[in-house]
């Protein structure tokens, strides 16, 4: 009886080893390093107003399609990554992607799109707002060069621009998206949402514009 129990034991305490090993591959190490506003670097990936992003010379550039690093880890504009191994993760809010391809941790100070372009005219002045109008619709908004310093006013109506960019953005792809019988109804809720989004910064807008 007693060989039959050592050998179960051993069946056991090998289950929970293997179980640990798969564990560990699966889920990123809670040990990785942190990324903060001070050490974030090109070509990192992760979540920001929640679109995937990758930090370039201070800009953030959504991802469209997958990327693939050098050491097979690759992430899909969902935030589904496929590590080496071939496991499937995906990327959680606090996670993102360094530049060698691993799965790291994120600090709550991590920049956001307005930190970034707040830093930008700290070190290089304010910048020229250029906004990308397409058959009269606001399409795209980008920040470059030099100017002086804008006034409270301003400052708050390109802020309020931005948002509206963003909402108008979101809303077109909803539009252009060809989406299922089932999808469609809650496709169109969204874009209700977003419809009274719009007008709210649209009226702030104007009544910001009334005070000028």
């Amino acid at each position: 009886m007693k060989p039959y129990f050592l050998l179960a034991l051993l069946f056991a305490c090998s289950f929970l080893g293997l179980s640990t090993t798969t564990q560990a591959q699966t889920t990123p190490s809670k040990t990785d390093s942190l990324i903060t506003r001070a050490t974030i670097k090109d070509n990192t990936i992760f979540w920001n107003q929640n679109r995937l992003v990758r930090h370039s010379q201070g800009n953030l550039e959504a991802i469209d399609e997958p990327v693939k690093y050098p050491n097979g880890t690759s992430i899909s504009p969902e935030g589904k990554v496929r590590l080496a191994n071939g496991k499937t993760y995906t990327l959680s809010m606090k996670q993102a992607i360094n530049p060698q391809g691993n799965i790291v941790l994120v600090a709550d100070d991590l920049f956001t799109y307005n930190a970034i372009q707040e830093q930008e005219r700290q070190v290089a002045g304010d910048t020229e707002t250029k906004i990308v109008v397409i058959n009269g619709q606001i399409s795209s908004i980008k920040e470059s060069g030099k100017t002086n310093a804008t006034p409270t006013g301003m400052q708050k109506k390109v802020e309020l621009t931005r948002q509206l960019v963003d909402l108008l953005e979101q809303r077109s792809k909803l539009l252009e998206a060809k989406l299922a019988a089932t999808e469609k109804d809650k496709t169109a809720a969204q874009v209700k949402g977003l419809n009274a989004r719009i007008a709210s910064v649209e009226r702030d807008l104007q009544r910001l514009g009334a005070q000028q």
